[in-house]
């Protein structure tokens, strides 16, 4: 007995083969959920989807609401903040607001970076002069750092 998938995936695996378990969804370029014609679909995850969404306009109507979001999608917010990207900055590569980064991220128990993040741009020069030996005060004036970011790189 066969399983039963979309028209647009059906189409999509008899002109491309087949795509496979996962989470992959088949994804409309035209935004016509109806529509099966196999050059207007491409492959993607719920996040790629989501921001293809929210940059053709189409998610306004979605904000304030609750909606689930995959953990590859928090993996990969959380990944990109990681790398030192802005809440602003994933959310305008991402094609969604800044809110809606913020709130997958406190949905996701991680914290907001404390305000001196902004330094974190000068972190291997701040751990070489603590390293060197130099005072925390004496750190953050030289690089022109806040002082709360060279103590919290020494207490790490």
């Amino acid at each position: 007995m066969g399983v039963n998938v979309g028209a647009h995936r059906h189409s999509y695996e008899m002109t491309h083969g087949e795509i496979g378990g996962g989470e992959t969804l088949v994804c409309h370029h035209c935004d016509n959920p109806g529509c099966v014609n196999p050059s207007h679909l491409f492959l993607g995850e719920a996040l790629d989807n989501r921001a293809d969404a929210s940059r053709k306009g189409r998610l306004d109507h979605f904000e304030g609401h609750s909606h689930a979001f995959p953990a590859e999608g928090i993996q990969k917010i959380k990944a990109m903040r990681d790398k030192g990207m802005s809440q602003q900055a994933i959310a305008d590569e991402l094609g969604v607001s800044q809110p809606t980064i913020s709130k997958y991220l406190i949905d996701a128990g991680i914290r907001a970076r404390p305000s001196f993040w902004k330094d974190a741009h000068r972190e291997k020069e701040v751990i070489a002069m603590l390293r060197a030996g130099a005072g925390v005060t004496e750190t953050a004036r030289e690089l022109g750092v806040s002082y709360r970011y060279v103590r919290h790189l020494k207490q790490e």
